[in-house]
């Protein structure tokens, strides 16, 4: 005879062979989390840096470090990053990421 504990453990073993581990997200609620391997992450090696234009006499300043590179492109792309005369910001690598 089956309780309802067992066939409690049963169905969570037949949604983890389908879904993936599960996961407690609060008392009483399990979650699933799919059985796909995950991305590489992109690595964070890039810092943005606003570089002034020479007559402005300021020396290029980092805004922001630890940014991959689609992170630190997204942010160039922005029209708030630039004053044409005056700054863009643009990005290179970190000190020492540099492959």
């Amino acid at each position: 005879m089956n309780t309802n504990q067992d066939c409690s453990f049963d169905l969570i073993d037949a949604l983890s062979a389908a879904f993936g581990e599960p996961t407690t997200v609060a008392p009483g609620i399990i979650a699933f989390s799919p059985n796909t391997p995950t991305p590489p992450q992109e690595p964070r090696c890039f810092q943005i840096v606003r570089i002034y234009y020479p007559d402005t006499g300021k020396q290029p300043r980092t805004i922001k470090k630890n940014v991959t590179e689609s992170e630190a492109k997204k942010h160039c792309s922005r029209a708030d990053t630039r004053r044409p005369g005056k700054y863009f910001d643009g990005y290179d690598y970190m000190k020492g990421c540099r492959p």
